[in-house]
């Protein structure tokens, strides 16, 4: 009953769906690779970490041996310093996935998973932007003149296919090696390095300079950090009034477990060993209730699974396992609004009743 309440939440926008795996337009592009987008300028125009661009570099990545420039530096120029208290990563997973840095764009690597996943990730954000904006979503370039920031973009595979969408897209890592990997690779397409920026900071550390974008996307990131509370109430202050914050992870169920950690790890290998700690996992309805006081409203959640004949992804109403949750930041207009308004209970609320 929670979960089915969660799933059937109603949108605070007329336009948006009661649930968006059941409303996909049928024009939805899912092979984003092959979509050509004209020159655009780069969210920044001083990025805050040096390129690399040297095509000995750029031949490694492609065949999944890239390493970082020994010239490779983050100058972090104008970011205030963030005390590590209040810095939601961890060291040890940012140590862990440094170790993997080159295996970002090796479709048959340790990240083959995510290459699966992002079809369906990139059409879920898709469709649901789409109605946020009002965009007409059969458009190549939906997201143009958008700016996006991508959180913990690892080697910018999201990063790249929302850039070929159109958007400027800003893809932040607190660790140098991942950051050189995507630089590298978003060389290899013009397109791509003109809209995208990579920065090896902290979500913190940005927020703390005051940027906001259009779109917060945290796909695969929240069940490695340490503060769950803390980090969704960073990316909400990374979200401009009435923008779209995304979060996708693992539900913390038997099933979630079975498959994601005792599966993926340990039986098959398709990722190593120690990657995910069941205990970190997120249920939808823990989610929700830790965004409340951030500003930010749940609009859609949707599941996603794996077929395991084909290895393909796709949109369920399941969340047993994989899920994705669009949620929009409510400015403080239409906040004391609802306030004013009589009847009104948060849906926090209404789960906890429920």
């Amino acid at each position: 009953m929670l979960l089915a309440k969660l799933i059937r939440c109603s949108s605070s926008r007329q336009s948006a769906p009661h649930c968006l795996s059941q409303q996909i337009t049928p024009h939805c592009i899912t092979d984003w690779t092959c979509i050509q987008l004209p020159f655009r300028a780069c969210l920044s125009e001083r990025p805050l970490v040096r390129w690399v661009n040297t095509s000995a570099e750029l031949c490694a990545c492609e065949q999944g041996q890239h390493q970082p420039s020994e010239d490779f530096r983050s100058t972090q120029q104008g970011l205030p310093q963030v005390a590590p208290a209040a810095r939601s990563t961890n060291p040890e997973e940012i140590r862990k996935f440094a170790k993997l840095a080159n295996e970002w764009w090796n479709p048959h690597g340790a990240f083959r998973p995510l290459h699966a996943m992002n079809p369906v990730r990139c059409k879920f954000l898709r469709d649901a932007l789409c109605l946020s904006f009002k965009i007409d979503p059969v458009q190549a370039e939906p997201f143009k003149d958008l700016s996006f920031l991508d959180v913990g973009c690892g080697g910018g595979i999201l990063s790249e296919a929302l850039a070929r969408m159109g958007a400027n897209v800003t893809g932040i890592e607190p660790q140098h090696d991942n950051i050189s990997a995507a630089i590298a690779h978003a060389q290899a397409d013009p397109v791509v390095a003109e809209r995208t920026t990579y920065l090896a900071v902290t979500a913190e550390e940005l927020a703390s300079s005051g940027a906001q974008f259009d779109a917060v996307m945290g796909l695969e990131i929240i069940e490695h950090v340490d503060q769950p509370q803390q980090f969704l109430k960073t990316l909400g202050s990374l979200t401009k009034s009435d923008g779209a914050l995304f979060i996708s992870t693992i539900n913390r169920t038997p099933r979630g477990y079975a498959l994601a950690i005792l599966g993926a790890e340990h039986l098959t290998g398709v990722i190593p060993k120690g990657t995910h700690d069941w205990n970190k996992f997120l249920t939808p309805e823990e989610l929700f209730m830790l965004t409340e006081g951030t500003g930010l409203e749940l609009e859609q959640v949707a599941g996603m699974v794996l077929n395991p004949w084909n290895g393909t992804w796709a949109l369920s109403t399941s969340t047993e396992v994989n899920y994705i949750a669009y949620f929009s930041k409510v400015s403080l207009v239409d906040r004391l609004q609802q306030k004013q308004q009589p009847g009104l209970h948060s849906k926090a609320a209404d789960l906890a009743s429920a």
